[in-house]
């Protein structure tokens, strides 16, 4: 049975393959789509579990009615005032701008195409274009794709195939506040959620390594100001926990108590090595996920009294990352996205 789509409709019943949900509708689009494949009728109705007989159905009623008429009115949200031109331009729209609001996507197709949609009703339609309404991700618009993945080139050996008498570590300082951050948690509808906060600026100064290799080895200092005393203090606890070890690696970022003047000289007859991170890239410190998971389950919604409760809770998960091996061996593998080249 020989059965040949447009472009466009091809394009856009590939794009409703991909989010439809209802098992009846996806048959309907994924049999037009094998068809035109040059996939059999027998073929089809084995693939999808179907009759034969209902794909000859679904192919006739195709070639009389057409597209529209065939998907019925269930898709009116994506075919009843849009051509498939307009749809394209509608997506590349909300592709290359940012909406923070359907409204403002709907002023667009007015004043564009001179089609009226409701905001709510537009819902429907982004969805079934593949879009979703959820937090941006941050990036550094100064970080430079080109020099991170030269980095990571450069420490592929290391990832990948360390000497078993080396170690290598990723390391950072964190400072989180003593105050409830909210989170998202389920909650009866319509009902408020309310969690104690306070006003407190406090917050403990942490500077940390963790093992790129065995994600709970964590070694942590909490004190008053991260500097190059406190730093070289880590260090010592790092060189004292590996004292079998000919090399330990560690990477870091530039700050100022990493690259001092009494930080380098202390190094100078040490087997440690600082790796340096490229300018603004947070993305490739594996130590930076270790804070997330931190903030999550330990400071977001959750109410600490007082400051000696903050720092116990935040020092005690800490000492017993143990208990958290599996997600943080979920989380902290060793593969790293780079900065978005195009922002």
């Amino acid at each position: 049975m020989l059965l040949s789509l447009s472009e466009s409709d091809r394009s856009l019943l590939r794009q409703l393959q991909r989010t439809e949900s209802a098992k009846h509708d996806y048959v309907k689009i994924t049999t037009l789509l094998m068809l035109d494949r040059g996939k059999s009728p027998d073929e089809v109705a084995d693939t999808l579990g179907i009759d034969h007989t209902t794909v000859y159905h679904y192919a006739q009623r195709f070639g009389q009615v057409g597209l529209k008429s065939y998907l019925g009115q269930g898709y009116q949200g994506w075919w009843g005032k849009l051509d498939s031109r307009q749809l394209a331009a509608l997506h590349h729209q909300v592709q290359q701008q940012f909406y923070t609001s359907s409204a403002a996507i709907a002023t667009w197709i007015g004043t564009t195409c001179g089609v009226e949609y409701h905001a709510q009703g537009l819902v429907r339609l982004l969805h079934r274009l593949g879009f979703a309404y959820k937090k941006t991700t941050l990036v550094a618009p100064k970080a430079d794709a080109e020099r991170q993945a030269a980095f990571l080139a450069q420490m592929q050996p290391l990832l990948q195939a360390l000497p078993a008498e080396e170690v290598l570590y990723f390391a950072d300082a964190v400072h989180p506040q003593h105050n409830t951050r909210p989170s998202y948690g389920w909650t009866l509808v319509g009902q408020p959620r309310p969690v104690a906060c306070d006003s407190s600026r406090f917050r403990l100064n942490i500077n940390a390594v963790v093992n790129a290799h065995d994600p709970v080895e964590v070694i942590a200092r909490q004190d008053e100001r991260i500097d190059s005393t406190s730093t070289i203090a880590l260090l010592e606890a790092v060189l004292a926990a590996n004292p079998t070890k000919t090399r330990i690696h560690v990477v870091c970022d530039s700050a100022t108590y990493y690259v001092s003047k009494q930080v380098a000289q202390w190094l100078a007859d040490k087997p440690i090595t600082l790796h340096p991170l490229p300018p603004y890239s947070p993305n490739l410190n594996l130590i930076e996920r270790l804070w997330k998971y931190l903030r999550r389950v330990v400071i977001d919604s959750i109410y600490y009294p007082t400051l000696a409760d903050f720092r116990g809770a935040v020092m005690g998960f800490l000492d017993n990352l143990q208990a958290h091996r599996l997600p943080l061996q979920r989380l902290m593998t060793l593969r790293f996205a780079l900065v978005n080249p195009s922002v």
